[in-house]
């Protein structure tokens, strides 16, 4: 599933690939790429997910995160310390 897909399952534009540049698309896109995540990631956690552990499924994949059983503490060091990083600037 690509962003495309999830912005038409819930009723929003959708672009041509062409217009990824366009800084207010790529904005669109890149917000709701980030809920998608949030989202499934608050599922597997059963709570809602900070924005270290969207940032890691960002990075990671969805897969590749949950090898590690969606645990930030889990992840190598280097993965890590940027979500907590990421965690730290979010307050």
């Amino acid at each position: 599933m690509d962003c495309s897909d999830v912005r038409r399952q819930v009723g929003l534009p959708t672009y041509p690939y062409k217009m990824a540049t366009d800084p207010v698309i790529a904005r669109q896109y890149a917000q709701t790429w980030l809920a998608h995540l949030h989202s499934r990631v608050s599922r597997r956690l059963g709570r809602p997910a900070n924005a270290g552990e969207t940032w890691l499924a960002y990075n990671m994949g969805m897969a590749g995160f949950g090898s590690y059983g969606y645990n930030m503490h889990k992840v190598p060091d280097r993965k890590f310390m940027k979500a907590h990083q990421i965690n730290i600037n979010v307050r």
